[in-house]
């Protein structure tokens, strides 16, 4: 039986590492001014597409200096889309609308995080959620297998990005463990 637990554990151990092809994450420009959602949370390798639903052209423009990506003018209904590769914080902006009214932002986070530390008891299961960035959330899941996950806790990340879990229900055989981190 403590294999089988073992095991299930280990399966979203597997599910939550890096993997050569990402998802892709939809952002909508509008007027006057927004993207939206505005912050994202993203695994290394996820494209971002955004989608001008906007009245007018805009552009999505690194923050960085040296840019790490400016995209054309988008028309209407056009599209620009980017992959993230490495881990960090990245804010962006449409520099045509960077003066007028409200500033045009919005940032993408990439993050790597992992399942760590495990220690189970007859009446606890204890593991560190490590890789997050200080102020983003971190949300346990759990179930009995990895379709069925509900939320089961929140905590914000520390300073150093990793969180200590411990769930104080008495481990079950067929246990699946999940974290996701949102803004």
């Amino acid at each position: 039986m403590k294999l089988k637990s073992y095991l299930s554990f280990i399966a979203a151990l597997i599910c939550g590492a890096p993997y050569a092809n990402g998802a892709t994450v939809g952002v909508t420009i509008r007027d006057p001014y927004y993207f939206t959602p505005t912050n994202i949370v993203i695994r290394p390798m996820d494209r971002v597409v955004w989608t001008n639903l906007g009245s007018r052209a805009h552009d999505v423009t690194s923050s960085s200096s040296p840019r790490l990506w400016t995209s054309p003018n988008l028309t209407v209904g056009a599209t620009y889309g980017f992959t993230f590769t490495n881990v960090g914080y990245y804010p962006y902006f449409c520099l045509q609308h960077r003066i007028v009214g409200p500033r045009q932002t919005g940032t993408v986070t990439v993050v790597n995080i992992s399942l760590a530390s495990v220690t189970k008891t007859d009446t606890n299961t204890q593991f560190e959620v490590r890789g997050g960035r200080q102020g983003l959330r971190a949300v346990v899941e759990a179930g009995g297998a990895l379709g069925t996950v509900t939320p089961i806790a929140t905590n914000i990340f520390p300073a150093s990005g990793t969180l200590r879990f411990t769930n104080n229900a008495p481990p079950v055989t067929s246990r699946f463990y999940r974290a996701r981190v949102i803004p």
